[in-house]
C-alpha cells in the first residue's frame, strides 16, 4: 500500500488543552508538508491461529526518514 499525505494550512502549531481550571500547552511544528508512505507485508491463518509481518517506511521533502517493521500472532476463539 502507497499513500501521499500532503499538509495544507498552518503547519506552527500551539495547542492548549483545558482540562478544569488545567492548562496544558505545546508546540509542535508539522514535519513536512509533502509525505510518502508505503507498507508491504503478509497474514497467514489456520483454524483460529494467525500470524503476519508488516515492514514500511516514509520519506518527505523536509528530510524526515521513517522505516519499520511489526510482527504479530493472533488467536481467535
Amino acid at each position: 500500500m502507497s499513500l501521499y499525505v500532503s499538509a495544507f494550512g498552518a503547519t506552527d502549531l500551539d495547542p492548549t488543552s483545558h482540562v478544569g481550571d488545567v492548562a496544558m500547552g505545546t508546540s509542535l511544528d508539522v514535519w513536512s508538508e509533502n509525505v510518502g508512505r508505503f507498507t508491504i507485508g503478509a497474514k497467514a491463518r489456520n483454524d483460529n491461529m494467525g500470524f503476519g509481518f508488516k515492514l514500511g517506511g516514509a520519506k518527505s521533502n523536509g528530510g524526515y526518514e521513517e522505516f519499520f517493521g511489526q510482527i504479530n500472532a493472533k488467536y481467535v476463539y
